[in-house]
């Protein structure tokens, strides 16, 4: 016993503080069992250029359930079922299927997700911020398309979401109007491709 405790003590501090801070974003994200919010989102190229702007509907259901549904300025479908992923672009009328494990390492899938796949996919790190909970998650592996992704929670809700991929495009995504814990139907992560539109991918 005493030389298990004395391995314990050489480990490295900043994986204790790992360790601490995996916990203290588990304690905000896990308890919300379900979500629902508004979202508004801008990509920004490399120079700062405003590329994208939107904004629309977010539902969570845990366990990997999700629906991102853009309004504005047109209209757009990612529903994640539990066993795929659905994404429908209807001013192209076309549906390109995923398997859910194939998209695991996407932001929205990472809230839907447990805490084990997060310590798989992802370092976890908290950074200071005023008035708020802000935590820095990088990926473990070199082939996630992404560079970096924040959360930034107050009052135990998830109010941002910071990404930087690989091309040099960073993603800003602001919540707000949060129900948490809430009913939400089985329909609203239940998808059937409309009539006459294109269906890619996984049967």
């Amino acid at each position: 016993m005493k030389k298990i405790l004395f391995a314990m003590t050489l480990l490295p501090l900043s994986l204790w503080a790992n360790v601490a801070d995996e916990k203290a974003l588990f304690a905000l994200l896990m308890p919300q069992k379900t979500l629902s919010a508004h979202f508004t989102s801008v990509v920004k190229n490399e120079r700062g250029e405003i590329m994208q702007q939107s904004q629309g509907q977010f539902y969570l259901k845990r366990p990997q359930q999700f629906r991102w549904e853009t309004l504005k300025p047109e209209h757009t479908l990612i529903i994640a079922d539990g066993k795929k992923v659905w994404n429908y672009d209807e001013a192209l009328e076309q549906v390109t299927v995923s398997a859910l494990a194939k998209t695991q390492k996407t932001p929205a899938i990472l809230l839907s997700g447990s805490d084990d796949a997060i310590k798989q996919l992802f370092t976890v790190d908290k950074k200071s911020s005023t008035g708020a909970s802000a935590f820095l998650l990088k990926p473990k592996k070199t082939d996630s398309e992404l560079e970096s992704l924040e959360m930034v929670f107050q009052n135990k809700n998830l109010v941002s979401m910071a990404f930087q991929d690989k091309l040099g495009f960073h993603t800003e995504i602001k919540f707000s109007q949060h129900q948490v814990n809430g009913t939400l139907k089985e329909t609203l992560f239940q998808f059937h491709p409309p009539k006459g539109v294109d269906v890619v991918g996984a049967n």
